[in-house]
């Protein structure tokens, strides 16, 4: 069971946590219901889903695409002098907005560091990214038949990045910084014991550390 206090109730009538993704139950209510005309003034939404959260949060840290939600951060980013990350950092970590959007921080880096070396390419992600996609799918598929609790999307996305050795795209995720949260996430993870396309057996260490080379870290600053 979710134990988080935040809970939404999307147009589809399902409650879900806005913190783990778990679906807590179907709402219904007959009297809420809406004719057709009104459904005719409104904008299509499309249903929530994990799968969808993971692939906004792979387009965001790892190719750095544009998303909407960043647009109160870039007028704050914009108003001040940046010269490095860390001063891209600087200016997230004290803003007043709630959504402090550290999952685009390569987006940013981009728009206000136009000479930034990345020291990498998107080739080797591409190459690997129908594969990583589909181990995330069978771990879905694992938890809600066990009825678990979702794993942290940053963590999961960290340990397929590192499991399938692509750590140079590891640097753009904001590690967990409660060791008790990672651990429980690593047993939850193991125990769904999940055998990827290539046959290979998705396993993670028990003293697995999230990116020690992380820019959210301060230099030389170890997890």
């Amino acid at each position: 069971m979710c134990s988080h206090p935040d809970h939404v109730i999307l147009q589809n009538h399902i409650e879900i946590c806005i913190d783990c993704g778990l679906m807590i139950r179907t709402v219904f209510n007959p009297s809420e219901m809406k004719l057709y005309v009104d459904f005719q003034k409104e904008n299509i939404k499309y249903p929530y889903t994990r799968f969808k959260r993971f692939q906004n949060l792979v387009n965001c840290v790892v190719y750095g695409f544009e998303n909407t939600n960043d647009k109160h951060m870039l007028k704050e980013l914009a108003t001040h002098r940046l010269d490095n990350v860390q001063d891209i950092l600087k200016v997230m970590r004290s803003s007043p907005l709630v959504d402090k959007r550290y999952c685009s921080l390569r987006y940013f880096i981009k728009c206000f560091l136009p000479n930034y070396d990345f020291g990498h390419t998107m080739n080797r992600f591409q190459v690997k990214e129908k594969e990583l996609l589909r181990t995330f799918k069978d771990i879905e598929f694992q938890l809600t038949r066990r009825g678990r609790t979702f794993i942290n999307y940053r963590f999961m996305l960290d340990v397929l990045l590192y499991f399938f050795d692509l750590n140079e795209y590891r640097v753009f995720i904001k590690p967990l910084k409660c060791v008790k949260r990672l651990r429980n996430n690593i047993k939850v993870l193991n125990n769904c014991k999940i055998i990827t396309v290539g046959g290979k057996a998705l396993v993670i260490p028990e003293i697995f550390q999230m990116s020690q080379k992380s820019l959210f870290l301060p230099v030389g600053d170890p997890i």
